[in-house]
């Protein structure tokens, strides 16, 4: 019964096996920069910063299948927006100051 599960699975990616963490690990490492940096910085950030945040990421937290690796891009994702918001603050901040000097 399990075999006609995974053989009517609609999904042709689906091997109803786990990803290996280290496949998972390359296989992230590898698309991050085009694939997902794209869709997260903004001009004047860094690519190979971000990659560095997720690749750190990922080393912490060891995800072993594909929704926990999803897991780590979202907490990526959430730390690159928190530091451009406190930069952001900072550059508001220190605006406010020079004017009122």
């Amino acid at each position: 019964m399990g075999n006609a599960l995974r053989q009517s699975n609609p999904n042709p990616a689906y091997s109803g096996r786990m990803t290996t963490p280290s496949r998972i690990v390359s296989n992230a490492a590898s698309a991050h920069p085009s694939l997902i940096a794209t869709s997260v910085l903004i001009n004047g950030e860094s690519p190979h910063l971000f990659k560095d945040l997720i690749t750190g990421l990922i080393a912490d937290h060891q995800p072993q299948t594909n929704s926990e690796l999803q897991l780590v891009e979202n907490l990526a994702h959430c730390q690159w927006r928190q530091h451009r918001i406190h930069a952001l603050e900072s550059a508001l901040q220190n605006l406010g100051h020079s004017e009122s000097l």
